[in-house]
């Protein structure tokens, strides 16, 4: 089982799980802790549903406090002076409710009280669900982009410049122009197929060391997101006028990898390069 997988399924039952996927997450640190974080998330939306439900006895005592408020105004009204106006809604007077007695769906007033701890229920479980929705495709694009990295494992030791010719190739079939001199020298080029789309996959030479870029034209990058996975650091970036992002990555550690500080460095440097010289040309080619 790869991440991508991994995460999909994590993400549908956070509880749930597999021989297969426990045999991954035994050896991805990556994984796990997503999974620990979406538990945590599942934990937090269960509390927040266990609303506390009146019982018939209270949902009575309560109405029969709005009767006998009921009566009480009706008493009174013949004793009121003609030039005081009772300070009664139009609604309350239509429904027959008392002022400030909120009615449930089955007709059983709902105390103060309770409606504000429904209300902030409510906004609990909005505010979980949209970090949920603003988290899983951040790290399943995270995820899918590391692993395509283990596929191309040979792209990192491109030393040589690439041919124009062969750069613009790359490039033309994802409907992406790219200033060279202001991007950098790029020693690799390969159009890879990734999340349904081609894409350009890039390796500039650094001075202290190669970085990967990857065009996601057609992705939903709406702001930067940097991510530290599976042995990489990285960013992804939105280009400017939208319809797409960049993602940078360097290598991070072991023999042939950079140092933390000397990674975030380069690929800092190179994703400035790179927004510089990138445009779209012409329409978004279909998703596959």
């Amino acid at each position: 089982m790869k991440c991508e997988q991994a995460r999909l399924e994590i993400g549908a039952d956070p509880l749930g799980t597999t021989p297969a996927l426990e045999a991954h997450l035994a050896g991805c640190d990556d994984c796990r802790g997503y999974r620990g974080e979406m538990r945590r998330l599942e934990g937090d939306l269960a509390v927040a549903l266990q609303l506390p439900v009146p019982t018939a006895a209270a949902a009575r005592d309560v109405a029969g406090d709005a009767a006998r408020a009921r009566e009480t105004l009706r008493d009174g009204d013949a004793a009121r002076p003609d030039n005081v106006v009772p300070l009664r809604r139009p609604a309350d007077a239509d429904t027959g409710r008392a002022p400030g007695v909120h009615a449930s769906a089955h007709g059983a007033p709902l105390p103060a009280a309770r409606r504000w701890a429904f209300a902030a229920g409510v906004l609990l479980v909005g505010v979980l669900a949209a970090s949920f929705l603003a988290l899983q495709p951040r790290d399943a694009l995270a995820a899918a982009l590391v692993e395509h990295m283990a596929e191309e494992a040979d792209s990192w030791t491109q030393r040589r410049p690439v041919p124009q010719s062969a750069l613009d190739l790359v490039l033309r079939r994802s409907g992406v122009r790219l200033d060279r001199v202001a991007a950098g020298e790029v020693v690799y080029a390969h159009s890879c197929f990734l999340r349904g789309r081609y894409v350009p996959h890039l390796v500039v030479a650094t001075p202290r060391g190669p970085v990967t870029v990857l065009v996601l034209r057609g992705e939903a990058v709406t702001q930067r997101v940097p991510f530290d996975e599976g042995g990489y650091r990285g960013v992804l970036l939105p280009v400017p006028g939208g319809g797409g992002g960049i993602a940078v990555l360097a290598r991070r550690g072991g023999e042939d990898g950079m140092g933390a500080k000397e990674a975030k460095a380069e690929v800092e440097a190179t994703a400035a390069q790179v927004l510089r010289a990138i445009t779209w040309d012409g329409a978004e080619p279909p998703a596959a």
